[in-house]
């Protein structure tokens, strides 16, 4: 029975209560005690589910280091990320164009968090020349190579800060402590921004397969693809009735986490949590781009090659 790690929102919650099965597919689903966070680095290191939750830059890099594993279509928490860049209560810098050639640390260098707030970066310079990184902790994938621009250092992204020895950092965990401020003085309107130049909110957790179950059930991409928008349907039909569907995300994480707003008046489209390689198709062409120039992808790889192949591609 495939053993799958997959958080209970609100848009999964049929899936992992068994309301909805794949077609042919009796699912085993870990009850996460300690939530989702821990099962990334568990499949990261030993592969030990064959359907997972997963964050999509760690997923595309597995998949680029050989890792035998393929994405679904499926992206099932979205979220911005200027939240998480901060800078020195007194520094001078006002804007991310004032990060040209700065010192920037992170705990993990591959997270997601880390490779959306590199873009909003990127956005802005157009390049990270000159940019160096001082990564605190390790990686999900194990012996993950990081470009020479980035090196291991000892302590806490906000302690770095704090002694001067970084212009920012990139941790969306760093709110509120004292002697840092945000990097925006308003995230609200930079998100705002981003939706309007964009025209998406960052995808952040997709789902990754088992290259051993797609041999051994050649067409369990589609069926698990199918399945996961069945599920789906309930909050979206609530949705378009007016009901407020995150006043039910119980998920650990909470609505901001996983949406990217904290109230359901605010949540974009008709379908919030599209999926599909169409519908998310400029936002994964950004974050292949952002990877490769963080020298972590290497680009030689289509965007769909990442991906099982599934029978259309509606959200």
């Amino acid at each position: 029975m495939p053993l799958v790690a997959l958080t209970s929102y609100p848009h999964t919650r049929p899936l992992v209560d068994g309301a909805v099965r794949p077609e042919g597919l009796d699912l085993e689903f870990d009850p996460l005690v300690n939530g989702i966070f821990p099962a990334f680095r568990v499949m990261a290191r030993t592969l030990r589910y064959d359907v997972s939750e997963f964050g999509i830059s760690t997923a595309l890099c597995a998949v680029e280091r050989g890792l035998p594993v393929r994405l679904l279509p499926v992206f099932v928490t979205r979220r911005y990320d200027h939240v998480g860049m901060f800078v020195r209560e007194d520094s001078p810098v006002r804007s991310v164009a004032d990060l040209a050639g700065a010192r920037i640390a992170v705990k993990s260098f591959t997270v997601t968090d880390v490779v959306w707030s590199t873009g909003i970066l990127l956005e802005s310079l157009g390049r990270l020349n000159g940019i160096t990184w001082q990564v605190t902790g390790d990686e999900h994938l194990a012996e993950q190579k990081l470009p020479d621009s980035a090196r291991a250092v000892e302590g806490s992204p906000t302690q770095l800060l704090r002694a001067g020895e970084v212009d920012a950092i990139f941790d969306p965990r760093a709110g509120g402590e004292p002697g840092i401020r945000p990097l925006f003085p308003d995230v609200r309107e930079a998100e705002r921004n981003w939706l309007a130049t964009k025209g998406y909110v960052p995808p952040h957790h997709t789902i990754v397969v088992r290259e051993s179950l797609l041999e051994r059930y050649p067409d369990c991409g589609r069926r698990l693809y199918e399945a996961f928008r069945a599920a789906k349907e309930p909050f979206l039909h609530d949705f378009a009735g007016g009901v407020d569907v995150l006043a039910g995300d119980d998920s650990p994480t909470g609505p901001r986490h996983d949406y990217g707003v904290e109230k359901t008046e605010d949540l974009v489209g008709r379908d919030p949590v599209p999926y599909g390689l169409t519908a998310n198709w400029r936002a994964l062409e950004d974050i292949v781009g952002y990877l490769k120039h963080m020298g972590l992808l290497s680009g030689a790889r289509p965007v769909e090659e990442f991906f099982v192949p599934v029978d259309g591609d509606a959200g």
